[in-house]
């Protein structure tokens, strides 16, 4: 809190509508035990300030009913008022609510609802002007205990329990019900009401939904359903679903296409009605998980699924649908884009909002700046409201920011650093979570359907919002570049001399079967150079590192003494390749001996731009040894494999654990044996920073504090 001249005169105001689903969503019910104790537990935090002498206000609370005719009440509004107003009260709060003609008809200054009337009047300041504060803190202590207590717990299911539901959403989210492998009551939109059943074994089961008694009287299309049955694998291993038939609103639906059973989680077993989210690989051959034409289902008012649960494993994915690969593949596509993607809450305004880039996918007059990524660097992506209806915006429901293409990109990460409105930097939240969803990566700003940890913008921040703009890090988990790093171009590979001839390599051990992949899944999940670029690669910002350091230029060639046939592997053996920034000796166990033939000899078979290798252990050794194409170890050699790169021994062995000197370069390879790049590495007492290509361009020798004996 900020210091005042004026004693006992600071106040802190916030805004309370926890949950946000129920109390400004679509969201119907509230009332358990677990959602008594969250509110409680959130508004108890309030007390730090209180306890200090400070006051707060709570400006705005209350749950808000959308239903402009006031024929849809939301359960359980008077239990919420309540209970929120016995926690100010016990916690000298001064509570606001906020009402849109809802509780008090404007019109006759009068209360609607006489309960609620009550509620107010039991917590008005004429009711406890005879008690004391204390008394007013035991009573409304009394009835906040009460109240919890006799609250229902909200179901959970048993271990030894299957359960089975239908999972639903419309394709703007409008109406849904508890979408996710794990079934939650609580996420239900208001007055849709469900036909479950508890799976016992092979028999025939109908799960169903109805929204006649919902705001519109129905969902207005079908964006997103699914049987689920949970945990249903542990108790029904290798069962299947075989849907009988859809029906809605009172009619049979024609199946198009050919449902099949998986889990994403190994617990939850489920068959796809609709999602469009899974994408051709991720299911078995002649089958879909959209099995019916969504574009001429409207206006849902009833939906149910038959189905036969059968000891089988008829249609389920398996092993054998879906072979790996026995060898790595690198993706020959090393591009993407990143983007924001954006939409309001009736989803009128939209940008970018599938995984897949489209420059021109804005809707609703919004304009969307994009990024053109290129490996490691620092991006700009933004969005631009001028030209939407309102020419500006306060309306958020989805906000991500997206970057496609994840699968080229292993283990790197987006790390944002500065979030911009209207040009003025605002202060995330909490910690930026990254999760990959259908093949990209997303950072979450806000997802409305996720945990609290995916909403990091503050509703304050995001009011009349002309530009949004975010500057991020993409890099190798997320490790800071240095400023103006260029990357170095790898010299081109020399032919060996036919005077040096490789040994006849040993016959490399059989490869081993593929390992068995997941059975497939349904729901979508968890460098370099600093340059202006023109969609959205920007300038780097300065390192800001206060510990104090020399710097060492590497020499980029060789000398004199170098110009040798081969030259000697420089390792470090008392301390081990550090990536945590700490220096904890440890001991190389690795052959000291090991040469790098130099490009420059005209004998060399070794060369700076990597050979694809395939990795193998030969029987009864540790070392892992690298074969080209034709089964040949690659010995003295620079190599890759997938994205990796490492450096090979005079045996074709990976060189692990060392810092090693060709031609004059520093390379740092790793625990695995791949080289370090994109990041800094410390060793004993220096740091070293390791380019994309694996050189080592930097070194900063730590200054070790003196001590008096």
């Amino acid at each position: 809190m900020p210091s005042d001249t004026a004693s006992d005169k600071l106040l802190v105001s916030v805004h309370f509508y926890d949950p946000s689903d129920y109390c400004i969503g679509t969201v119907n019910s509230w009332g358990r035990q677990q959602e008594y104790q969250k509110v409680n537990d959130t508004l108890a935090k309030m007390a730090a300030f209180t306890e200090k002498g400070i006051g707060v206000v709570i400006g705005e609370y209350g749950p808000q009913n959308h239903d402009a005719e006031l024929t849809l009440k939301k359960e359980a509004i008077p239990a919420y008022i309540k209970n929120l107003l016995n926690n100010c009260d016990y916690y000298g709060y001064c509570p606001v609510l906020w009402d849109a003609n809802y509780e008090f008809d404007k019109d006759s200054a009068k209360a609607r609802f006489t309960e609620t009337a009550e509620i107010f009047k039991a917590h008005s300041r004429d009711n406890q002007a005879a008690m004391t504060d204390e008394e007013i803190k035991e009573a409304a202590k009394k009835e906040m205990d009460a109240d919890l207590a006799a609250a229902p717990s909200a179901r959970v299911i048993p271990d030894d329990e299957a359960f089975s539901w239908l999972m639903y959403a419309s394709s703007d989210w409008g109406k849904m019900y508890s979408v996710g492998d794990n079934f939650d009551e609580n996420s239900v939109s208001a007055g849709v009401t469900a036909t479950t059943v508890d799976v016992t074994g092979e028999a025939e089961y109908t799960v169903g939904l109805d929204f006649t008694n919902s705001s519109d009287g129905c969902a207005k299309d079908l964006g997103f359903a699914a049987v689920g049955i949970m945990h249903g694998e542990q108790l029904f291993p290798n069962y299947s679903v075989l849907i009988e038939n859809i029906t809605i609103n009172g009619e049979n639906v024609e199946l198009t296409g050919t449902p099949y059973t998986c889990s994403d989680d190994g617990k939850c077993t489920r068959v796809n009605i609709s999602n469009p989210y899974i994408k051709e690989k991720d299911y078995p051959e002649g089958h879909s998980p959209v099995i019916v034409d969504t574009t001429k289902i409207k206006d849902v008012k009833t939906i149910s699924v038959t189905y036969k649960f059968v000891n089988s494993d008829e249609g389920r994915i398996k092993a054998s649908d879906k072979p790996e690969p026995s060898e790595p593949t690198e993706p020959t596509d090393t591009k993407s884009n990143a983007w924001l993607m954006y939409a309001n809450n009736d989803w009128s305004v939209t940008a970018g909002t599938t995984s897949d880039f489209t420059a021109a996918s804005n809707k609703g007059g919004i304009k969307s700046s994009y990024a053109d990524i290129d490996g490691e660097g620092w991006y700009t992506v933004s969005l631009d409201f001028t030209g939407t209806a309102a020419a500006k915006t306060s309306d958020l429901n989805l906000l991500e920011l997206v970057v496609g293409k994840s699968d080229n990109f292993a283990d790197y990460k987006i790390v944002p650093k500065k979030v911009l409105v209207n040009g003025k930097e605002i202060t995330l939240t909490g910690a930026p979570v990254t999760g990959i969803e259908d093949g990209a990566f997303r950072l979450y700003l806000n997802n409305p359907w996720g945990a609290d940890s995916l909403k990091i913008l503050s509703a304050d921040d995001f009011k009349d919002v002309e530009t949004f703009t975010v500057e991020f890090l993409f890099s190798k988990n997320g490790e800071e570049l240095p400023k103006d790093e260029e990357p170095e171009t790898p010299a081109e590979p020399e032919k060996p001399s036919n005077s040096e001839k490789p040994a006849e390599p040993e016959k490399p051990a059989e490869p081993s079967k593929p390992s068995e992949p997941s059975r497939g899944s349904d729901n979508n999940s968890s460098s370099g150079t600093s340059e202006n670029h023109s969609s959205g690669k920007t300038s780097e910002p300065s390192n800001t590192n206060k510990e104090e350091t020399t710097e060492t230029p590497v020499n980029p060639e060789p000398t004199k003494s170098e110009q040798n046939t081969t030259t000697p592997v420089t390792t470090t053996t008392t301390s081990a390749i550090d990536t945590k920034d700490n220096d904890t000796p440890v001991s190389s166990t690795e052959d000291n001996s090991s040469t790098v033939k130099d490009t420059d000899s005209k004998t060399s078979s070794a060369t700076t731009k990597p050979v694809s290798v395939t990795l193998k252990k030969k029987k009864g050794s540790n070392k892992i040894y690298c074969y080209n194409k034709n089964g040949k170890l690659v010995r003295n050699s620079f190599v890759k494999s997938g994205k990796k790169l490492y450096i090979t021994d005079k045996k074709g062995a990976i060189i692990k654990n060392k810092l090693i000197t060709v031609k004059g370069k520093k390379y740092i390879a790793g625990k695995s044996g791949a080289l370090k790049r994109s990041s800094w590495v410390t060793i004993k007492n220096k740091r070293y920073y390791v380019n994309k290509n694996g050189v080592v361009t930097k070194i900063k020798v730590l200054k070790k504090s003196s001590s008096k004996k």
